[in-house]
């Protein structure tokens, strides 16, 4: 909004001190404004919002709010969250009457600064809960989080773990923020614009808050000694308890900072004999094809390489049991069936090429591979990465002979034996340990040994695509709802071409 003003540009005030607010309809009122006010003209409006009757009113309520939890992420958690502040606001709207009775009962003064601070705290409390679901990975996760707030000690809050981290002097820093924060809501709310009062001083004034604010955002902010203690204070931690401490750096593209910041952690780990995996050197990963995005968030396959490589590193060195399948570690084994049903629904709903290679390098699956003759996909060097990284670093030849011979390109990978097979301008490969691999393009359609697939959506596209891809689990079980043909779209990137016309 700043930099808009600086143009000349009036942005509309999207957050309106909303955890002041006294009632959750105010909360609503406050919050998100720019997006509430959307769903309010665009969709609870054309239900038919409150003028069709109680039962219907509660119903709109219900599915705008159901709608503006699904509008921040496909995930039941989002869902959750919007119906429980849906609730929030149907409850609300239907105890104001007996609310206002038992204020008259209890003799009450609703005017009053305690009243009001009551009000705003309950509603505060009642939305930080819902986030919880908003936050939470899944559904279960936000149930177990819940249920162990109910179990915190009061003394907990203000043990060493939880204040310890924070020293004298920002600790100050924190608390001087936070009253800061607070009193500008309150004038706001009181209708005081800081803007404008700021705006008004003269010319120096200005310039004394600005140059302030902008040392203390440089003493504050990615402090590296304090990042260190943090760590002392968290390696004391663990030595009291007799937890063994391993420091790690998990690889991504650092700049030289971070490189800084990695070798500091480095002699600090060397100071206190704590072991120190630092992967931006030495990293199992490679950097076309283990990447998710520029920022250098991991995809499957970087994250199962990193996961492989601290679990040897762990279990050598510190002699970390495996308890996969051992009893009592049963929600383990829930969370990961569940985690791979997610999986399967990344792979089914995924329409990029490259993102779809990605996802399948992890070991649940055995793709099958067939590329049409000709095919611009064999001057591309990262989809030849990205295949190399879905058969296990292992080089493909026959990838190679294939793009200068302009032929066919076949590829399967056993990933129980380790092994590639590949086919250069045939759709076959008669010698695998399930039988012979016949690949028919034009039908969609693939058998391996006995076993039959086809193509998510068999349709007129299926056939046109550059490259098919079959996918079957390691015990060979096929998923032709995960299994896709691409062809070539904007920007010379490939997409999904499976959809009927």
């Amino acid at each position: 909004m700043g930099s808009a003003k600086m143009l000349g540009i009036e942005l509309m005030e999207n957050f309106d001190t909303p955890f002041l607010s006294r009632t959750v309809s105010e909360f609503w009122r406050r919050w998100h404004i720019s997006l509430s006010s959307w769903f309010r003209d665009y969709l609870y409006i054309p239900l038919g919002g409150s003028r069709r009757g109680k039962v219907r009113k509660v119903l709109n309520t219900l599915i705008t709010f159901a709608v503006s939890g699904l509008w921040h992420g496909a995930d039941w958690g989002f869902v959750v969250w919007g119906l429980i502040n849906g609730i929030y606001q149907v409850v609300g709207s239907a105890l104001r009457p007996a609310r206002e009775k038992l204020d008259r009962a209890l003799c009450l003064d609703t005017d009053s600064s305690g009243y009001h601070l009551w009000k705003r705290l309950f509603i505060f409390v009642c939305f930080a809960l819902s986030m919880v679901f908003f936050r939470a990975r899944t559904v279960r996760t936000a149930v177990s989080m819940l249920r162990s707030m109910l179990y915190i000690k009061p003394g907990h809050l203000f043990s060493d773990p939880f204040f310890g981290t924070i020293d004298g002097p920002n600790a100050v820093v924190l608390i001087l923020g936070l009253l800061v924060l607070l009193f500008a809501d309150c004038l706001k709310y009181r209708g005081v614009k800081i803007r404008g009062v700021l705006m008004r001083q003269d010319w120096l004034f200005q310039a004394v808050f600005l140059s302030v604010s902008v040392t203390a955002e440089k003493e504050f902010s990615d402090d590296a000694a304090s990042n260190l203690r943090y760590l002392r204070l968290f390696e004391e931690e663990c030595r009291k308890r007799g937890i063994r401490l391993v420091l790690i750096t998990l690889p991504f593209s650092a700049s030289e900072k971070d490189a800084m910041i990695a070798n500091a952690v480095a002699d600090f780990a060397a100071g206190l004999d704590v072991p120190y995996l630092n992967l931006l050197e030495g990293t199992p990963v490679d950097y076309r094809c283990d990447f998710a995005d520029r920022d250098a968030h991991l995809n499957i396959s970087g994250a199962c390489k990193v996961s492989a490589f601290l679990a040897d590193y762990l279990s050598e060195s510190c002699g970390l049991p495996d308890h996969r399948g051992d009893s009592g570690f049963d929600d383990w084994d829930a969370d990961y069936a569940s985690w791979i049903g997610t999986m399967d629904a990344r792979v089914k709903e995924q329409n990029y090429l490259k993102h779809t290679l990605m996802l399948l390098s992890h070991p649940r699956y055995m793709p099958v591979i067939y590329i049409s003759p000709g095919s611009a996909l064999f001057g591309d060097s990262h989809i030849q990465a990205l295949l190399r990284s879905l058969c296990g670093g292992s080089e493909l030849p026959g990838f190679a002979e294939a793009a200068a011979a302009e032929k066919s390109y076949l590829l399967f990978y056993d990933r129980n034996a380790g092994k590639r097979y590949e086919a250069v301008g045939s759709t076959s490969i008669p010698d695998t340990p399930y039988g012979e691999i016949l690949v028919l393009p034009e039908n969609g359609l693939v058998r391996l040994g006995g076993t039959e697939s086809t193509l998510a959506v068999v349709s007129g596209n299926a056939a046109s695509g550059e490259l098919q891809c079959y996918v079957f689990t390691a015990d060979m079980t096929p998923l032709p709802a995960c299994s896709h043909s691409f062809g070539p779209g904007d920007g010379g990137e490939y997409y999904r071409n499976d959809y009927p016309d």
